[in-house]
């Protein structure tokens, strides 16, 4: 009798650890990205966590800027803060500055990012990266920061016609460059770019022959039968072009894959989330590539968050970003300008 007690007492015991492990399991995390229209190629990262099957949620925030470099990030956070920027850029498409969003919550995971083809050149990461990170640091010390390291254009993009480095040796110096800055400051390192370009012995790019790629339409059909990594033929506006810049929907799936892996030290095979218009077949291929790209290289766990950090106010900031949108609409529209004071309503 004694015996059965300690058996069903040791079941017990054995069943609230798996319980508990369990639960362990599953994950809520806080990621703040900052970035240009790459970090947009992250869309799927949220479905992906969806997908996991193990009740994983998430909190996901980006702060873009269309075509923007670390510079001008940087550049913005000074705009907004009553200085003067050294260059134009595109700050009035944020929809709040970033010192604000940094403070809104208890960031596990903070993202940045640089732009194409800058990201090959070391010189250009400083001192705005480190800028960058001191912002991290002053406004959202629980966060990891990490470098979001992102790919190249196609290899039917112009650049390469006009460069001094083919596209193999600008591949080489985005890997290069986003682990030189990693080791320098001690982060880690979205290995986004390296997936990429694994993947494209699996979904190489395959141009239609009767298509004139160096002159193209602006309207009607464009190329037939393209698939690859890249979004390719596209309405934009009121054109129609080719992009050979941004990826599509497999480059987006593995984006938003590797992002899922990585974050939340899981394995890609498995997931149930398989976008429309992709098959099965190429979903699992994304997967297997993930999987192997990024084995053993898992980011470091969320630091735990014991209580919430006190809100700062962020008014300043918040009235110039107005004034810069409201001067930004005047441009579009000259003959529908805002007052100072109605631009001070704008949040």
């Amino acid at each position: 009798m004694k015996t059965k007690k300690i058996i069903t007492s040791l079941l017990l015991t054995f069943s609230a650890c798996l319980c508990l492990f369990a639960a362990d399991k599953a994950r809520h995390l806080n990621v703040l990205a900052v970035g240009n229209s790459y970090t947009g190629n992250t869309s799927m990262f949220p479905n992906w966590v969806e997908g996991s099957g193990k009740g994983h949620t998430l909190t996901y925030e980006r702060i873009m800027i269309g075509g923007s470099t670390l510079e001008e990030h940087w550049q913005s956070v000074v705009m907004l803060d009553g200085g003067e920027a050294a260059k134009h850029n595109k700050t009035g498409s944020i929809s709040k500055p970033l010192v604000m969003a940094l403070n809104e919550r208890n960031w596990d995971y903070v993202s940045l990012q640089h732009a194409f083809p800058q990201t090959a050149k070391i010189s250009t990461y400083e001192p705005y990266l480190g800028n960058l990170l001191g912002l991290v640091k002053q406004y959202a010390p629980e966060a990891q920061p990490f470098f979001y390291q992102t790919w190249v254009f196609r290899e039917d993009n112009k650049l390469y016609k006009n460069s001094k480095m083919d596209r193999e040796e600008f591949k080489k110096a985005v890997i290069e460059a986003s682990q030189s800055v990693a080791k320098k400051y001690a982060i880690p390192v979205m290995p986004v770019g390296e997936v990429l370009f694994k993947a494209e012995a699996d979904f190489p790019f395959v141009r239609d022959p009767n298509f004139d790629y160096d002159n193209p339409p602006t309207s009607g059909k464009g190329p037939q039968g393209e698939k690859s990594l890249y979004a390719g033929w596209k309405k934009w506006r009121d054109i129609m072009l080719e992009d050979n810049v941004h990826t599509g929907l497999i480059g987006n799936y593995i984006v938003g894959g590797v992002w899922y892996a990585m974050l939340y030290d899981e394995k890609a095979v498995g997931n149930k989330f398989i976008p429309e218009g992709m098959s099965r077949k190429d979903a699992l291929t994304c997967q297997r590539i993930i999987d192997e790209m990024t084995k053993g290289r898992h980011f470091p766990a969320p630091i735990p968050k014991t209580q919430e950090k006190p809100k700062q106010d962020f008014s300043k900031q918040q009235a110039i970003l107005a004034q810069i949108k409201a001067d930004d609409e005047a441009k579009k529209n000259p003959k529908n300008t805002m007052s100072k004071q109605e631009a001070q309503l704008i949040r």
